[in-house]
Parts: structure tokens; C-alpha cells; sequence
């Protein structure tokens, strides 16, 4: 078990603080662990614990926050059990466009926005050859967020690091810090959010580039590689016919030229491949998205892509990769759902009994239900999913 005090506390008195601990509730006689109710607000310990039984703990206010975790670190690093830990904290999370202002937690953030994430770095401590071999490793839902760290750049003595993060789709999301020296892996913070989907219209806007293009912006904001000129004059070529109403079949043609010039344009294969799907060309859709890594895809091409999989090979395993579409998007909503009509009963029934649990707000779930029990299904199927839109209605009802 992994236990800390905020950044913003530290025991007023230590001698007191370890006498309240051995003094307080414990889970057992052997456990450490001290638990503090509300119910002991007035409890006095032996020997007493302070006025009111309350921790001998102070809290700093926000502007002493960096003052009071330096202090924190620099007691614990003369303890032998600390001296080799690494010392990191999230010391600001901000929108990734210039003059954007820090934000305060609980973080609300917006699906394909990126985020700048700065890592505070406090170790004086450490010697220089623990601080050269350190390097930070995220660990994130890669199907739910995008992470862009430079981890050849390893970790300041004293600084910040910046990691780049985006949500992929909306609902909770996470990131995990962890410090790499040798062989151990070791955790050093977290960050958590919740992810909203962008006002309908501002979403297709975010999935273009001003090309008509469908694209990540996530990727482009990132800016990991240099502008290719002939990449951009191939996307711009293809918007000019995709605004004169070229038809599939064409702007597929037309698509095959253009990627000959752009081999490594994300956004000309995405193209290609929802002109594919609009060819009902499913199975050729699917194998152009799978080569492309998913943060590199728009909400819209990673919906195409698992409506491409649900037609072409079923559910995909394991089936929480369903999520790599985002469902609070109508017109993502739409097309994998319409997609699922074409899976076996027990796989419609499967995916909608993880959609309803996993991923969809009630509204959603009940049109999506709605819609699969209007399908021909077997009486067994429609049972299960009978019995999915009552436990449905009867949440509705607990939640009015």
C-alpha cells in the first residue's frame, strides 16, 4: 500500500504525529495503516493526540505549495529509505496553445484538445549518475488518450518536464509517471481527468486543418515532425475536389495519386479509406486504418475503422478495444452502431451489453438498445437484452 500527504501538508509536530498514529484505529494490531474518521473528531488518545484528537497536521496554502513539498522531500531524503527515490509532482496542466491559462483540478478536459502536463523534478539529493540514468515512462490507456514525452531528456535535478497529453474519447482518463533507473521501474505520480466531448460542429472542426481534410489534430498540434510542403499541397489538392462534390469512387482514384506523392500522410489514408467505406468497400477500409497508429486518426477515422472490423472479422479482441471510437459522438454513435447489425445475435448482444455498461450515457444506451431489439433476433437474444433495458430503466429511475 502506497500511502502520502499532500504536497500542501506536513506534521506540525513529528514526535506527536507518531504518537497519534500508534494511538489511532488500525484495521488490526499488525497493520500501519491509520485510518482518521470523522467520528474521532473529538477523540483523545493515549497519550493525548491534541486539542480536539485532530492530527497534529498543517496544511500551506497555494502559494507556499512549492515550499512546503520541497521541505517535504529534503526530510524524507535523509531517511535511508528514501535516499534513492525520485521526487516528482504535476506542477501545472495547461491547454497546449500559447497564452493559455493553467487550470485548476478536478481537470474537465475536451476530447482531441492537447494538454501540456509540466512535471515538477525536486531532487537534490540524488547523485549525478542516478539523475543521467533516469527516465520518465508514462503508462496510459492507449486507447483512450494520446502521450507524447521525450524520454531521451531524462530528469532535471531541478526543473520541470513537459508531456504532452490528449484524450482520444470522452469519459475518465489517467496518466502514470514512472521513473526508469536500471532495472526498476518506480512510480512517481499521477494524473487524473474526465474528458468531455467538443459542442457538435467544433468537433468536425477539430478534425479538420482547415483543408476539409479529415485528420488528427491531435498530431498536428503535437508537432512532431517537421511541415512536409508536397504532404501539404497534397491535402490541399484533395480538399479543392472534395469541395466540388466528387463522388467515392473518384476521390478513392484520386486518393491512390496523392498518396503515391505523400506515402507517410495520415490524413490522405484516412481519406482513402472512409471514401472506401462509403463504397461499402469494408474489408479494404480496414486493412489501410490498421497500419496507422490510432493517435494519428480523427475521431471520425477511428470510428470507421471499428465499424470496418464489426463488418469484416466481428468483435474485436479483446472487446475493449471497442473504445477506441468515441461514442458521445453522433455521427460515430451512428455508424458503429449501425455496423453491429451485421454481427452474429450472441455478438450484437455481447457488445451491447458492454456499450450500455461501459460507454454510453443512459439516453444513448436506451436509442441503442432501441435500436437492436427492433433487429430479427432469436427469442434468447432478445430476452438478454430485454433484461439489459429493464436493469436500464430501473437505474434511470434510482438516478431522478
Amino acid at each position: 500500500m502506497h500511502l502520502e500527504l499532500g504536497s500542501r501538508a506536513h506534521a506540525s509536530d513529528p514526535g506527536a504525529l507518531d504518537r497519534f498514529l500508534l494511538a489511532g484505529p488500525n484495521p488490526s494490531e499488525q497493520s500501519q495503516v491509520w485510518i482518521f474518521r470523522t467520528e474521532d473528531e473529538a477523540r483523545t488518545g493515549s497519550p493525548p493526540a491534541g486539542p480536539s484528537g485532530r492530527p497534529p497536521i498543517e496544511y500551506a496554502g497555494p502559494a507556499e505549495d512549492e515550499r512546503a513539498w520541497h521541505d517535504t522531500i529534503e526530510r524524507l531524503a535523509s531517511d535511508a529509505d528514501y535516499r534513492a527515490a525520485v521526487f516528482l509532482r504535476i506542477a501545472a496542466v495547461r491547454p497546449a496553445e500559447d497564452g493559455e491559462p493553467t487550470m485548476e483540478p478536478p481537470y474537465r478536459l475536451v476530447v482531441e484538445r492537447p494538454y501540456l502536463v509540466q512535471v515538477a523534478s525536486h531532487n537534490p539529493h540524488l547523485g549525478t549518475n542516478v539523475i543521467g540514468e533516469a527516465r520518465l515512462v508514462p503508462l496510459y490507456d492507449e486507447l483512450a488518450t494520446a502521450v507524447v514525452v521525450d524520454q531521451s531528456a531524462g530528469i532535471p535535478r531541478e526543473g520541470t518536464v513537459d508531456i504532452l497529453v490528449a484524450p482520444i474519447v470522452g469519459g475518465p482518463g489517467w496518466l502514470e509517471i514512472n521513473v526508469s533507473i536500471g532495472v526498476d521501474l518506480l512510480p512517481a505520480a499521477s494524473l487524473g481527468w474526465v474528458a468531455e466531448g467538443r459542442p457538435e460542429g467544433a468537433a468536425d472542426e477539430a478534425d479538420t486543418d482547415g483543408t476539409g481534410t479529415p485528420g488528427s489534430a491531435i498530431s498536428r498540434a503535437f508537432g512532431l515532425t517537421p511541415v512536409d510542403p508536397v504532404a501539404e499541397a497534397a491535402v490541399r489538392a484533395f480538399a479543392v475536389a472534395v469541395e466540388s462534390g466528387m463522388g467515392a469512387e473518384l476521390r478513392v482514384r484520386l486518393l491512390r495519386y496523392l498518396r503515391t506523392i505523400a506515402p507517410d500522410e495520415t490524413r490522405l489514408t484516412e481519406a482513402e479509406a472512409l471514401a472506401l467505406s462509403e463504397l461499402d468497400r469494408f474489408e479494404d477500409a480496414r486493412a489501410i486504418l490498421a497500419d496507422v497508429p490510432l493517435d494519428s486518426l480523427g475521431a471520425e477515422g477511428r470510428a470507421t475503422l471499428l465499424a470496418a472490423i464489426l463488418r469484416t472479422k466481428g468483435l474485436p479482441e479483446p472487446l475493449e478495444r471497442v473504445r477506441m471510437a468515441d461514442l458521445s459522438r453522433p455521427d460515430s454513435f451512428r455508424l458503429v452502431l449501425g455496423a453491429s447489425a451485421s454481427l452474429p445475435a450472441a455478438e450484437q448482444v455481447r457488445l451491447s451489453e458492454f456499450v450500455v455498461a461501459r460507454l454510453l450515457s443512459d439516453d444513448r444506451a436506451a436509442a441503442w438498445l432501441a435500436a437492436t431489439m427492433a433487429r430479427d433476433l432469436p427469442a434468447e437474444a432478445r430476452a438478454r437484452l430485454a433484461r439489459l433495458a429493464a436493469d436500464l430503466d430501473t437505474h434511470e429511475e434510482s438516478t431522478r
